[in-house]
């Protein structure tokens, strides 16, 4: 085909799958190119041609900064850019309009320019992967766009000579993406209302919270808000698109077990991102298997967090594999509050269980299409080798020979310096009072004496032990206001 100068073209998309018409103007004599292909489609050509590669080369980004779109090449990184502004995604919430640049004039007046970025030739070279890369890291970086369904939308693409326009939109008989559940910006806007208020909520309990502990309460409360899907097995069961949202663990989640909108892993992930960013943290979504045994078959795809605490370091939370379905007489409310937090914070050797601890499951991060939208070649952050050990800021502790102060960094200044109290100062506060001979009568009474009592209360030089003249001689020097020598 041949378009000439001043001459309006009329594009049919060639595709097997769909077809799409768009209009555009060219200038010139040179061969128009086009194609239009479902997100799906796309996913598939990449698995395909990188067959085999299970497992990213993770734990590797230490500059990681929470953000895979800042990861992505210059093509993509520009779509990710255009299809993230705000204005685009207020535009989505009607479930139709184009996912692109308002500045470019096409059909609808959101497409994608990409002139002097990339060629027609190269992008469908790469299976499209530019395009998929945008696209994943846009569903991985903000769960906050919960009302599209990527199944449901595709690309359409036109190249002539150097210049090339994408609009990412409806794909095939399709009416519009949302997901299931929605069916005009009405409805998209009264989930986010909702979810605002759980994030209000929870930020109330926790303002001014230590980082550990804000996480801490983020994780027991979806735990406690929900329990994990279990209608999801049934055969017979249509189930719906929100299962894998973060409105089902924000919203429509509940402790009632034949809850049909109850999470499945990605609604606990993605819900566990959204209110840690409400909190300043910096958190991301990772995915990847569950290796079964081999009689089990391959494995089960899973999503789970990392976090990075304010030491700068990140760590693995799996608030799914925090809210297990138990079973059994011997479940004890100790036993299930324990299960709460096996899998908060831990490090690398835990979340891929290299002391093959039979208690703890192995989590293979994958990014090759097996585990959902997955990023194919994007890094996750760099966890560390040991799970966080939390220790009480600014705690100090005094002993008699010794001061330890520790500090969140879990660094520890020690002083060798005995610490001098008056003699009858049983309560160690710098002075002798009633409340001193109180204290250690009833210490002798209970049983509870201890070194710093047998030192500076032991006054009855008669004796080795501790009695009743000792507390007399403790409460003559609080009232008479003198000094023991």
């Amino acid at each position: 085909m041949k378009v000439f100068k001043k001459f309006i073209v009329i594009l049919i998309a060639v595709s097997a799958i769909v077809s799409s018409v768009a209009v555009f103007a060219f200038d010139g004599d040179e061969e128009m190119k086009s194609i239009s292909i479902s997100f799906s489609e796309i996913k598939k050509n990449i698995e395909k041609k990188n067959k085999g590669n299970i497992v990213l080369d993770v734990f590797l980004d230490k500059d990681f900064d929470g953000c895979y779109g800042n990861q992505l090449d210059e093509v993509s990184k520009y779509i990710y850019d255009i299809i993230t502004q705000p204005e685009i995604i207020e535009m989505s919430k009607d479930g139709i309009s184009s996912l692109g640049d308002a500045e470019v004039k096409g059909r609808d007046g959101k497409w994608i320019e990409l002139t002097g970025k990339a060629t027609f030739k190269e992008i469908e070279d790469s299976n499209f992967k530019q395009l998929f890369y945008a696209v994943a890291a846009l569903d991985y970086d903000m769960p906050e766009v919960f009302w599209i369904d990527i199944e449901k939308i595709g690309v359409n693409m036109v190249g002539i000579g150097n210049r090339v326009w994408v609009a990412i939109q409806v794909f095939g008989d399709y009416d519009n993406y949302y997901c299931d559940g929605y069916s005009s910006k009405k409805d998209v806007e009264r989930d986010i209302e909702k979810i605002d208020e759980v994030r209000k909520d929870v930020h109330k309990e926790i303002e001014g919270r230590d980082i550990y502990n804000k996480l801490r309460y983020i994780n027991s409360f979806l735990v406690e808000k929900n329990e994990y899907n279990r209608l999801l097995g049934e055969a017979d069961l249509e189930l719906d698109d929100r299962l894998w949202k973060c409105v089902s663990a924000l919203v429509y989640g509940s402790t009632d077990l034949k809850n049909a909108l109850n999470p499945v892993c990605e609604g606990y992930s993605r819900a566990f991102k959204i209110l840690c960013e409400k909190e300043g943290i910096q958190c991301v979504l990772a995915s990847g298997i569950i290796p079964a045994s081999e009689a089990d078959g391959e494995g089960e795809p899973h999503m789970w967090n990392y976090v990075q605490l304010d030491n700068e370091k990140w760590y693995a939370v799996d608030v799914t594999f925090n809210d297990p379905i138990f079973s059994g007489s011997n479940i004890t409310p100790e036993f299930i509050e324990k299960c709460k937090y096996k899998y908060f914070l831990i490090g690398e050797d835990k979340l891929l269980n290299i002391n093959k601890d039979e208690n703890m499951a192995v989590h293979l991060p994958s990014g090759d299409g097996i585990a959902f939208v997955d990023v194919f070649g994007l890094k996750y952050p760099s966890l560390e080798k040991d799970d966080y050990v939390y220790v009480e800021p600014d705690t100090i502790v005094t002993t008699e020979n010794t001061t330890e102060i520790t500090t969140m960094e879990s660094t520890t200044e020690t002083t060798t310096e005995e610490v001098t109290y008056k003699y009858g100062d049983i309560d160690k506060d710098g002075d002798v009072s009633v409340k001193d001979a109180s204290e250690l009568l009833e210490s002798i009474l209970k049983g509870t004496v201890t070194e710093h009592h047998k030192k500076y209360g032991n006054l009855d030089k008669s004796n080795t032990e501790l009695t009743a003249a000792d507390v007399s001689i403790v409460l003559q020097i609080a009232l008479d206001n003198i000094s023991y020598e």
